[in-house]
């Protein structure tokens, strides 16, 4: 398992009770299939991902998933795969409608079961994951196969394609983001697909890194319009994405990108004189670490009380980060706030007038290092979140 997975895939392994439970059925699955799997297919389509990409994360299911199908295993492989393939059909219904979402998140087989209705690939990954777990060795060739003791055939007849011929081909593909070249990474800033119904949607690859190069190994079809998708976002979460088609004949793609710019920030705004006025205020504090300060008019308002209170609930978690909370009031009370080890108050005089360009409540936060590194006019409702994004950088 340290040799075959990814690191990736071994830290998402909650505990040690998670990575023994994964040994013990692994080596459930070699003894019962010793006589039929030699090692070196074992360790190679069983321990080791079928996809390296879209692989299933691994995050302890193991165990529960075993419990369900444990039953399905038999000494014929042949029968234990068409049991599984009932199981599966028994457990989720294929979706051809089924739109892929961004945020959707990694899936484990368990989270597949539970959603019922998928695409068509996440039923596969759920056989292969199946097969895998009870030590049926799989591969991918265009569809999945097994391996029956002697060799690799599709684990459904007729889904294997061998009418037409499909040449495999590689695709060396580079990202730059900024000028400067980046690791190319599947699901990460890059994915393969296709145009299918109007619709740019995934499309099988597999492949490897190469240093900061990644290898695209995909199928090849003049027939389809095949694509490379890529991306980089700012700490604000805005998108640049780049589509690129491939002629299919190429064999390397060059991908620039330019991190988007973020809008929200108004250090820009201010003058050099109110920087140094909140740079002199921030190092009087003599607190280590981040500071988030936020300033409050002389006048209460709305977006103000709504601002404190957001701040303040976000408090706890910018500690984490060892950053703190500084709420500071202009000539008033502020009995409304209550002080805490995550949260200081401040009163005094006005630290930076409220004009019609400086609407209040002002938001700075400042590091120790390069003075302010984002600031905000005005109620902002998701400030907590980029905040705290900012502070973790």
């Amino acid at each position: 398992m340290i040799t075959q997975w990814d690191d990736k895939e071994l830290c998402e392994l909650p505990d040690s009770a998670s990575v023994k439970n994964a040994v013990d059925i692994y080596y459930e699955g070699r003894q019962k299939y010793l006589k039929s799997v030699p090692d070196t297919i074992f360790y190679k389509n069983v321990i080791a991902p079928t996809w390296t990409g879209s692989q299933v994360v691994q995050n302890g299911w193991q165990k529960e998933f075993y419990s369900e199908i444990k039953q399905l295993r038999s000494g014929n492989i042949r029968t234990t795969v068409s049991d599984v393939l009932r199981w599966v059909d028994s457990k989720v219904l294929v979706d051809s409608a089924f739109v892929y979402e961004y945020y959707s998140g990694s899936l484990n087989p368990l989270n597949i079961i539970n959603m019922k209705s998928v695409p068509e690939f996440y039923r596969t990954k759920l056989i292969d994951s199946a097969l895998k777990t009870l030590g049926v060795p799989t591969s991918w060739k265009g569809s999945l196969e097994y391996f029956n003791g002697k060799e690799f055939v599709s684990v459904e007849a007729g889904k294997e394609k061998k009418e037409e011929k499909i040449d495999e081909k590689e695709l060396r593909l580079k990202i730059f983001a900024d000028g400067a070249q980046v690791k190319a990474e599947p699901w990460g800033n890059f994915q393969f697909s296709s145009l299918e119904g109007g619709m740019i949607n995934y499309s099988y690859f597999d492949g490897i890194s190469d240093s900061l190069d990644f290898l695209i190994k995909y199928p090849a079809d003049e027939k389809r319009d095949l694509y490379v998708q890529a991306g980089i976002r700012n700490t604000n979460g805005d998108a640049a994405v780049a589509v690129r088609k491939i002629s299919q004949q190429e064999d390397s793609l060059v991908i620039r990108l330019k991190t988007p710019k973020e809008y929200l920030d108004a250090t820009s705004d201010f003058s050099e004189p109110e920087i140094q006025i909140i740079s002199s205020f921030s190092a009087s504090l003599k607190k280590d670490g981040c500071k988030v300060i936020l300033i409050r008019g002389v006048i209460p308002n709305e977006p103000t009380n709504r601002m404190t209170s957001l701040l303040v609930e976000k408090a706890a978690e910018f500690k984490k980060e060892n950053a703190s909370l500084v709420i500071y009031t202009e000539i008033r009370g502020d009995e409304d706030i209550k002080e805490s080890d995550s949260v200081m108050k401040k009163k005094g005089d006005i630290l930076i007038p409220e004009t019609e360009d400086n609407e209040y409540p002002l938001v700075f936060v400042m590091n120790e290092k390069n003075g302010v590194i984002f600031s905000s006019k005005g109620y902002n409702m998701n400030i907590g979140d980029l905040i705290h994004k900012k502070i973790k950088k």
